[in-house]
C-alpha cells in the first residue's frame, strides 16, 4: 500500500523541483487545474496520515504478541523505517500545501 502512495517523485532530492513542474503544469490549465493539483496534495498527505496511524497500531501489536526478541527488533525497524519514508512524504506535502495556500479553504487556493 505505501509503495502505490508515494509519488514517482524520487529521490527525496528532486521532490521540490519535480512540486514546481506539476505545479506549472497545473498551473497552465488555468485555475481547475492548479485547484485539482492542491486537492490531489491535500488528499495525498491525509492518505499518508491515515497509513501512519496504520503502522501505529501494528507497532502497538507486535509488543502485545509473544515474539522473539531478535524478530522484534527486526520488525521494529521495518516499522520504523516505513514510518521515516512516509512521514518524510507527508510532511513535505503539508509544508507546500502551508506555503502556497495558508490557512485558506482550498476552494480559494486558485485566486492566489
Amino acid at each position: 500500500a505505501i509503495s502505490k502512495w508515494q509519488t514517482e517523485w524520487e529521490p527525496e532530492a528532486e521532490w521540490d523541483r519535480n512540486f514546481n513542474i506539476a505545479l506549472r503544469r497545473a498551473q497552465e490549465k488555468a485555475w481547475r487545474g492548479t485547484d485539482k493539483f492542491f486537492r490531489g496534495c491535500e488528499s495525498h498527505a491525509r492518505e499518508g496520515r491515515s497509513l501512519l496511524r496504520q503502522l501505529q497500531r501494528v507497532a502497538q501489536t507486535l509488543g502485545a504478541g509473544r515474539i522473539p526478541r531478535e524478530h522484534l527488533v527486526d520488525k521494529y525497524l521495518q516499522v520504523f523505517d516505513l514510518i521515516v519514508v512516509l512521514m518524510s512524504e507527508v510532511k513535505f506535502f503539508e509544508v507546500k500545501l502551508h506555503e502556497y495556500a495558508p490557512s485558506i479553504p482550498l476552494s480559494k487556493v486558485s485566486e492566489i
